[in-house]
Order: structure tokens, then sequence, then C-alpha cells
């Protein structure tokens, strides 16, 4: 990701929590708020006695003991990363920003010192995405894009730095038609291993790959109404609010996608 988009992608995408999760958010100095019901921050500290100092590390290993189902750094750096993919590993939701353009150089530096993450720890992570601004045709003007999106797969291969964790596209931006690509839903949960298994969780084997398409619909409904109502969603916690009720609401829907009784009504 790129500075300065990813702290705030980050932060929308915590809205998409579920209101009863609780989270814990990791950070430097303070820059990630979300209107949660359920949420910790913690924050480092720097003392001229290093033995008072707390690192982003201490602060991870300390949010393991807080029984949080996710556990969020604002950006790592160093040995941190190691410390949140044992999270990971241990069935703590988890998401982090970091500088890397593609997979091949996320996993070289998240391998190498300081950082030292194992082999076998980096196929703990689901996938990676990367943000860049993107320049609008016929005007000066750019706008903040998701350009990749890839899922981590459990084989690895052969690259120009040694073994990695095989990554598949499964979303991107094309600069030329200046539009995503799969825009439909379907395509997305069949390029995607992680959403059917989620599916495969929250709507059974035989409806899986249907209702997860059809979830996956009435969160862009959600946020294009959002879009076309501004003035009612003009600040973070007015969205975050409206995808937490509309998040609830989709989840007493689903046995309706089950039955085939599929809904497609904005908030």
């Amino acid at each position: 990701m790129r500075n300065p988009i990813k702290t705030t992608f980050l932060q929308s995408s915590l809205a998409f929590v579920r209101w009863d999760n609780k989270i814990v958010i990791i950070e430097d100095v303070p820059e990630i708020r979300v209107p949660h019901p359920h949420i910790q921050y913690l924050y480092t500290r720097r003392s001229p006695d290093p033995s008072q100092n707390i690192s982003l590390e201490d602060l991870v290993v300390g949010a393991l003991r807080s029984r949080a189902q996710y556990i969020i750094i604002g950006e790592v750096r160093s040995k941190e990363m190691a410390a949140l993919v044992q999270a990971a590993a241990t069935g703590h939701g988890s998401m982090t920003t970091f500088h890397a353009s593609d997979p091949d150089k996320f996993f070289l530096r998240i391998k190498s010192p300081p950082i030292s993450v194992e082999p076998a720890f980096m196929l703990v992570i689901s996938s990676l995405w990367y943000l860049a601004p993107v320049l609008v045709p016929g005007t000066a003007r750019t706008e903040r894009k998701v350009f990749r999106v890839w899922e981590i797969t459990s084989k690895m291969r052969d690259t120009d730095y040694g073994k990695m964790p095989g990554a598949e596209t499964i979303f991107r931006f094309d600069q030329e038609k200046f539009d995503f690509e799969p825009n439909d839903p379907v395509e997305v949960v069949r390029r995607s291993e992680k959403l059917r298994e989620i599916g495969r969780d929250a709507y059974g084997e035989k409806h899986a790959e249907r209702c997860m398409a059809w979830e996956l619909k009435q969160k862009a409904e959600t946020i294009s109404f959002m879009l076309s109502y501004q003035e009612a969603f003009s600040d973070f916690t007015s969205i975050t609010t409206g995808v937490m009720i509309r998040s609830i609401e989709l989840k007493r829907e689903r046995r309706k996608c089950i039955e085939g009784e599929l809904t497609s009504s904005p908030p």
C-alpha cells in the first residue's frame, strides 16, 4: 500500500466487522478511530528509561490475552509483524498496513530481518490488497483505488527471491477501462476460495457460492445508497453505523437466501 491512503482504507474496512466482535487497535500514534461498541486502543511508549518502553510487539502479545476477535496494527515495520501473524495462526482476525508493490516483494520483506516471519506462518496470511492513486482520464485529478487483491494459496512456488506462497489475483482495477474487473459478484466469488469457504460456513455447501454473491451485492448496494445520500452519510461515524446496521439485517436475511427469497433493497 502507499501513503496516505492505507490508514484510511484500513479504518474503512473495520466498518464491516460485526458489532458484537471485540477489536483491539495498536498504533504508535492515534490515527484510526472506529465508532464500534467493543473497541480498545493501545499505544506504544518511548521512555528515557529503556526498561519502560512498550513496543508494538509487546502490545500484540498483550492483546492476545484480551480475548479480542480482531487485532489491528496501524502499520508494521519490524518484529510486530511476526507477532501479528502468530496471532492470526491462533484464530484472531488480523489486519495491518505495509509498504510493498507486489506479493513477492511483500513476502521477501517479511521473511528477511528484522521481521523474520517463518515460511510456514506466511501461509496464515489470507489476502493482500494493493492501493494506489489513479489519474482520472481527461483530468489532472487522482482517485484512490484498490488496484489489486491477491488471495494467498497454500501452494509454495519458486521465485527470484526463493520459495514464496502462491498469490492469485482475485480483483483488479483496469486503468484503460477505468473500472474494476470483475465487477460481477458471482465472478468474484468464483475466483475466491476464501469467499467460498466463508459461504460454506454461513450458508452450507449447496448455497455457498450463490448466497455469498448475493451478500456481496447487498453490501455494494449499501455503499452505493450511502453515496447517493451523502447529506445523511457525511462522516465516518454515520457511514460505519449504517454499514453495521445493514450487516445485522443481512445476517437475519441469510435464511431468505437459502430458501431462494432474495432481496435487493438498500438499507
